[in-house]
């Protein structure tokens, strides 16, 4: 698969949404939706957020910043019980090899759309009220986070089943490329697979 750079924020929301998707630079775009603020910071994000207007389910992707507690409480609503959200970060170490940091690449189109059908069996699989998913592109220094999944349930235990399935599924299949960089060099990672680089 061809790897793209997701440098700027792309975003679908609206799990089953027939409107049209545009990834847009250097703005917000409104394409008869409603816009929502993504808990990225605002001078890289520039999101659609597609669908339903009382859907609260959101997919994007993010060359900024992320507020983890922004992303959270877009999924807290009056008749959830729990919020159970993913910080997933960059770590200094892996496999006893020092990381100096890291780099996210994208198919942003591909990996939108398998996002939202993440969403969508996440729904089919658990009684869950919303699921939000937001992930870094580009560089990534150590300590910064690189995707957040928040879901919102009545219940707790079935929001923490939810959130550690879509951490795994979104791994397994959603086209979003990892590079570790090393003090001796570098490796991309596909999912939990390493891919070497000559």
């Amino acid at each position: 698969m061809e790897r793209q750079n997701g440098a700027n924020t792309a975003a679908a929301g609206g799990a089953g949404s027939t409107a049209e998707k545009r990834e847009v630079s250097g703005r917000t775009a409104r394409l008869g939706c409603h816009t929502r603020h993504s808990g990225a910071s605002a001078d890289s994000t520039f999101q659609t957020t597609l669908g339903d207007w009382n859907s609260y389910d959101f997919f994007e992707l993010t060359a900024g910043p992320i507020d983890v507690g922004a992303v959270a409480r877009r999924v807290v609503l009056a008749e959830c019980g729990a919020t159970v959200t993913l910080d997933g970060y960059a770590r200094e170490w892996t496999k006893g090899k020092r990381t100096l940091h890291l780099v996210y690449e994208a198919y942003p189109s591909m990996a939108l759309r398998e996002m939202q059908r993440l969403g969508r069996e996440a729904h089919d699989r658990f009684e869950i009220a919303h699921v939000g998913i937001v992930h870094r592109t580009g560089r990534l220094e150590i300590g910064e986070t690189s995707v957040v999944i928040a879901v919102s349930a009545p219940h707790r235990r079935v929001a923490f089943k939810a959130c550690e399935w879509a951490i795994w599924e979104l791994k397994r299949t959603v086209p979003i490329w990892k590079k570790e960089v090393f003090e001796d060099g570098e490796v991309w990672v596909e999912g939990d697979a390493v891919i070497p680089l000559d």
